[in-house]
């Protein structure tokens, strides 16, 4: 019995040690998973503070990776299939420190291709490598999800369009520049305005319809006069319109090039060494 009693507490230890590798796997912050481990507590807590804002504020699944096994796949690979293990919806963002591959990467899913433009990621990508060649990771992500906070702000980009590196298809972004509760209310309001007009109008002048009626024969009159047109001369002026060439893979400011990825999901984004 007393072989029994200590046995049994023995394997109860084991089985925790055992246990204690998996958790690996668990995110040190809500929403940062850093298996490379470049972050503090601290400052996994306050980049997790800043995406809960973000995500809050956007409805999107947002997430921050590091590792130093990128598996063989890109920085951009790799976040796509991260994303992919711990999203739940279509629509997203994920920032990569990657230190197999020795880059930092944005990847954008669903609804955020709008707003993330190929020149807009470059940007975002411009303010994380700031910080990379002294080694501060923490800095270089937060700065990397404060730029793209700032995107979000400023809404999607005139003239923005998807482009499917697969199919090649462009997909350009309509704006719905009313809601239904806006149309309404709208509608309401010229309601009102055009029933006040014809009330005044009506009081003004004391029209009653069933009884008034307007002598158009005595009050009205008709002039027709001659007129003819004639064709003298006809100029036309050509102009060039210099476009853009759509070689050499040069990006338009408004363009957002994506494929689908992990998931199902349309997705895009870019990645810069350091």
């Amino acid at each position: 019995m007393v072989k029994k009693k200590i046995i049994v507490p023995l394997l109860l230890l084991c089985s925790m040690l055992f246990a204690v590798p998996v958790m690996a796997s668990e995110p040190k912050a809500d929403f940062v998973y850093d298996d490379a481990e470049l972050f503090d507590q601290s400052e996994a807590d306050s980049i997790s503070e800043k995406i809960s804002g973000f995500s809050s504020e956007t409805g999107w699944e947002i997430y921050a990776f590091t590792t130093e096994d990128a598996h063989g796949y890109t920085s951009r690979e790799y976040g796509e299939n991260t994303f992919d293990q711990y999203a739940t919806g279509m629509d997203g963002v994920a920032f990569v420190i990657d230190m197999d591959n020795r880059e930092i990467a944005v990847v954008h899913f669903g609804e955020a291709n709008r707003y993330y433009t190929d020149e807009r990621v470059e940007s975002i990508l411009d303010e994380g490598f700031n910080y990379m060649g002294d080694a501060e990771y923490a800095d270089a992500m937060e700065a990397m999800i404060d730029e793209a906070e700032y995107y979000y702000g400023q809404g999607v980009p005139t003239g923005q369009y998807n482009y499917d590196e697969e199919t090649g298809e462009y997909d350009y972004y309509e704006k719905n520049t009313l809601t239904w509760f806006e149309i309404l209310i709208t509608l309401l309001v010229a309601l009102g305005i055009g029933g006040a007009f014809c009330g005044i109008t009506i009081g003004k002048y004391r029209l009653h319809f069933d009884k008034y009626k307007y002598d158009y024969h005595k009050n009205s009159h008709v002039n027709l006069t001659n007129r003819t047109d004639r064709f003298v001369n006809q100029v036309v002026t050509h102009r060039h319109i210099q476009r853009e060439s759509s070689g050499g893979g040069g990006s338009s400011s408004g363009r957002t090039t994506v494929h689908t990825g992990a998931g199902g999901r349309s997705t895009g984004g870019g990645s810069r060494k350091f």
